[in-house]
């Protein structure tokens, strides 16, 4: 299993046991069985649910099949191991909050054509706005987070954005650095990220639409 479908399970499990679970049940559903069915083409071992994973799943039964993938894994087979070792030195260099570092992980990582984009493009959360309700809680939820500090996280004065790390546009969509993207998949080392400020000629408007480019 790749580091972007560990982190669309991750997801699935969060939401499904959230306030959000019944209203994106069937998103949750076909998420987890695409999921299951990628994992099931690389074992000759059969997960637990995978024989009889009904069409119309609840959110409980689809928090379950989630949570027994996640529990089957080890930190090699989704390699997220080496990837917390990157975020924990990426947050030392910028002081960042870990969900500030795992909500640039995730945006990044949502580039990659997978589980995860299809996952966050079914529940329409492939641009974030602060100003969002709905956006704003539902990666609260994904990032095991108060809304309230992500939020926070997302204004003029946090650490992402006065490091240049990400920028609000002129809509109020918070857009990232490109540099940032290249940095989580491993085209740049940390120490190369100290010179994103905005006033050092990066300008978010010169970015496609979404938050890296999505």
């Amino acid at each position: 299993m790749i580091y972007t479908d560990f982190l669309a399970l991750r997801a699935v499990r969060r939401i499904s046991t959230s306030a959000y679970a019944k209203r994106y049940r069937s998103e949750l559903q076909e998420a987890i069985d695409a999921i299951e069915q990628c994992h099931q083409g690389s074992t000759d071992e059969r997960e637990p649910f995978a024989e009889s994973a009904p069409s119309d799943a609840t959110p409980a039964v689809i928090a379950a099949r989630s949570e027994a993938l996640l529990q089957s894994l080890t930190a090699d087979d989704s390699g997220s191991t080496e990837h917390e070792a990157r975020l924990e030195s990426l947050q030392r260099r910028f002081e960042l909050q870990p969900y500030e570092g795992q909500f640039l992980d995730h945006y990044a990582h949502c580039q990659v054509v997978g589980s995860l984009q299809s996952l966050m493009r079914s529940l329409d959360a492939t641009c974030f706005y602060p100003h969002d309700a709905r956006l704003v809680g539902l990666m609260a939820v994904i990032l095991d987070v108060d809304a309230a500090q992500l939020r926070q996280s997302a204004s003029n004065v946090s650490a992402l954005v006065e490091n240049g790390l990400v920028s609000l546009d002129c809509d109020g969509e918070l857009r990232g650095n490109p540099r940032v993207g290249a940095w989580c998949w491993r085209a740049l080392k940390t120490d190369q990220l100290c010179s994103l400020k905005i006033d050092q000629g990066w300008k978010p408007g010169a970015l496609a639409p979404g938050v890296f480019g999505l």
